[in-house]
């Protein structure tokens, strides 16, 4: 939080800072949740580096080879899903569609493995939002123009036992902050 601070509430600028592309039109909010708070829920919280993704990925993301994991949470890996991301932006695609993931393998790979790469790449991005400007070194990449490499250190917190928002709301262990664009 206090890494982000800076950008106040303004999804133009912390959106970036944040390693994603804010929508122009939409609205945001932040909500910040206190993990350690009485009744929070069950988390697990670790620095996302490629080991620890891969290693949460291939334990709770189902239907997806363990071996195709390894292959696509590394550096090399992510210079090439980039790339991809960002034609199937372009196509209109949604990541959280698997029939969108399918379709954009089927069209742009001949070869199997890449297909099943791809695929893999895509749903721990789906599951776990490491997207294309995941870093893999703890740090999301600054997309704020003339703002250096690196935004904020990141964790990544799993629930193993989720709560509503209304119910973390009620117990004090979470606020909504509306965004306003500056």
């Amino acid at each position: 939080f206090n890494q982000a601070e800076n950008a106040d509430t303004d999804p133009n600028t912390l959106a970036p800072l944040l390693g994603f592309k804010p929508k122009p039109k939409a609205d945001y909010t932040l909500v910040v949740v206190d993990t350690q708070a009485p009744g929070a829920g069950q988390s697990v919280t670790l620095v996302p580096t490629y080991e620890n993704m891969a290693k949460l990925a291939k334990g709770e993301i189902k239907g997806v080879d363990p071996a195709q994991v390894d292959k696509v949470m590394t550096p090399e890996y992510s210079a090439e899903y980039d790339k991809h991301m960002e034609e199937f932006e372009k196509d209109g695609l949604d990541i959280q569609e698997r029939d969108d993931v399918a379709e954009y393998a089927d069209e742009h790979f001949s070869i199997a493995d890449n297909k099943e790469k791809f695929k893999a790449r895509a749903a721990v991005q789906s599951e776990f939002g490491a997207n294309q400007h995941f870093t893999g070194d703890g740090t999301t990449k600054n997309l704020l123009p003339g703002g250096g490499d690196r935004g904020a250190v990141e964790t990544y917190t799993l629930d193993k036992n989720p709560k509503t928002l209304g119910d973390l709301e009620s117990r004090g262990s979470a606020k909504r902050l509306p965004a306003k664009r500056l």
